[in-house]
C-alpha cells in the first residue's frame, strides 16, 4: 500500500506521538509498503531526516512561544500547503492517509485535503484535550468541538483508539454524534506499539536495590509529581537513602517549592530533560518507575510501556482494562495506585523496596505483557488491516 503519515510532531521533537509518528513508519516501511511522512519545519535546525528510509517532507510552519509547549507549531495558515499535500498524494498515489494527533493543525490540512480528494484518512488519538477551568474555559472547549470533533474527527474514516481512557474522553467529549448511525463503529483500540529491541531496550537482571525511583516524563501541571514527591517523605523517613529522579523538561515550579518545604533536597531531584539513550541507561538501574497523569483521563505513556520491556517494575493510575481484553493485572504485571492518595503510594513504593522478589516478579510479568500484546508488529498488523478496509471501500 501507499501510505501517508502526517503530524506535527516528528524528532527531533521528543514526544510519545513523535516516537510513535517514526516507529509506525518504520515498521510498515519494513512490511513493505510504501511510507511517505509529511510533518512540519522547525525554528531549530531542522536535520535532513537521512536516517529515514521512507521520505520525510517537512510543510512551512510558524513555531509559536507557547508556555508548557516548545514544540508548538502552527502550518494550516499557509495555502501553499494545502496544495503541498495535494501534490503529495498525487505524486505517490496514496491509498489512505494516517493522521497523527486530532488537535494539531496538520489536522485541518488533512481534513481539507482529504475530503476534496476523496481519499479515506485515519486519526489518531494520543492526547485527550482536558481544559483546566479558567474564564475561557467554555471558549475552548466549545472551538474543541468544532474544529477538533466536527471537522477533524466526524470527517474521518476511522480513530484509532490508543487505548480505553481515550475512547471514555471520546464519548464524554463527542459523543452525540459517534454513537450514532455511521459513526457507531468508528473507533478502534489500537494500543501505541513497542520496538522489541534488546539493544535499544536492554533488560534489567539485578534487582539488588540501587535506592533509586525514577520518574521520566516532562514535568507538566497534568504530570507535576506533587503527590509523589509527599510519598517520598514518607518512603525517607524509613529509608533515608532514597533517592527520585525526575527526568523532563520543567514547566512549572510546584514540585521545586513542594521539594524545598518538605526538606527533600539531598532526595528528590529535578534533572531536567535527557536523551533517550540516558534516560533508558538510567532506567535499567532503576528499582522503579513511578509516573502517572493526575487528570479525569488517565493512561500509561510510551516511557511507562519502555519501562516495563526493560523489567522495571512500574508504579501508575491506570485501570486494568486500559487495553481492553489483554487486561493489566495489578500487583501482577504493574503496580496500579489511586493518585490521590498519598499514604497508598507511599506503602506501595515501601513494599516494593522492601521486597526483592516481588520488584523481580512485577518486572518480568510486564516485561512479558508488553512483549505478548504490544510488540510493534503486532500493532502494525492490526493498523494495517484498518488501512486495508478502507483502501477496499475506496475502490
Amino acid at each position: 500500500m501507499n501510505i501517508l503519515i502526517v503530524t506535527n510532531m516528528f524528532p527531533p521533537i521528543t514526544t510519545g506521538s513523535s516516537h510513535y509518528a517514526e516507529d509506525l513508519a518504520m515498521v510498515l516501511h519494513e512490511r513493505g509498503h510504501n511510507v511517505t511522512v509529511v510533518t512540519v519545519m522547525l525554528d531549530i535546525e531542522t536535520p535532513k531526516d537521512t536516517h529515514c528510509p521512507f521520505n520525510v517532507i517537512r510543510l512551512s510552519s510558524i513555531h509559536l512561544k507557547l508556555k508548557g509547549f516548545n514544540w508548538f507549531t502552527a502550518t494550516s495558515h499557509n495555502p501553499i500547503n494545502y496544495f503541498r499535500l495535494a501534490g503529495l498524494i498525487k505524486k505517490y498515489d496514496i491509498d489512505v492517509v494516517h493522521q497523527i494527533n486530532h488537535y494539531l493543525d496538520t489536522a485541518i490540512v488533512t481534513r481539507v485535503v482529504c475530503g476534496l480528494m476523496n481519499i479515506p484518512y485515519v486519526v489518531s488519538i494520543h492526547t485527550q484535550l482536558q481544559f483546566r477551568p479558567k474564564i475561557y474555559t467554555p471558549v475552548l472547549r466549545f472551538l474543541d468541538k468544532i474544529i477538533s470533533g466536527h471537522l477533524v474527527l466526524r470527517g474521518s474514516s476511522k480513530i484509532i483508539a490508543l487505548d480505553s481512557e481515550v475512547v471514555r474522553y471520546l464519548n464524554d467529549t463527542y459523543g452525540g454524534w459517534l454513537r450514532k448511525g455511521k459513526h457507531n463503529d468508528k473507533v478502534v483500540i489500537i494500543p501505541h506499539g513497542i520496538v522489541i529491541d534488546n539493544s535499544r531496550f536492554p533488560v534489567k537482571t539485578n534487582y539488588e536495590l540501587s535506592h533509586t525511583i525514577i520518574s521520566i516524563g516532562h514535568v507538566v501541571n497534568v504530570r507535576n509529581r506533587l503527590n509523589l514527591i509527599k510519598a517520598m517523605k514518607v518512603v525517607v523517613s524509613e529509608f533515608p537513602n532514597m533517592k527520585l529522579e525526575i527526568i523532563g523538561h520543567v514547566y512549572t515550579k510546584e514540585p521545586h517549592k513542594l521539594i524545598k518545604e518538605l526538606g527533600l533536597e539531598k532526595n528528590v531531584y529535578l534533572t531536567g530533560e535527557k536523551t533517550h539513550t540516558d534516560t533508558i541507561n538510567k532506567l535499567k538501574e532503576a528499582d522503579i518507575h513511578a509516573v502517572w497523569l493526575n487528570l479525569n483521563y488517565v493512561g500509561m505513556g510510551t516511557a511507562v510501556q519502555e519501562s516495563m520491556l526493560c523489567g522495571v517494575p512500574v508504579i501508575n493510575n491506570s485501570p486494568e482494562n486500559l487495553y481492553g481484553d489483554t487486561e493489566l493485572k495489578n500487583m501482577r504485571d504493574i503496580v496500579l495506585i489511586d493518585q490521590n492518595n498519598v499514604q497508598e503510594i507511599a506503602d506501595k513504593i515501601i513494599l516494593l523496596v522492601k521486597n526483592k522478589e516481588l520488584r523481580k516478579s512485577i518486572g518480568e510479568n510486564g516485561r512479558s505483557y508488553i512483549i505478548k500484546n504490544l510488540d510493534i508488529n503486532i500493532i502494525a498488523g492490526r493498523i494495517e488491516n484498518v488501512y486495508l478496509s478502507l483502501a477496499r471501500e475506496k475502490g
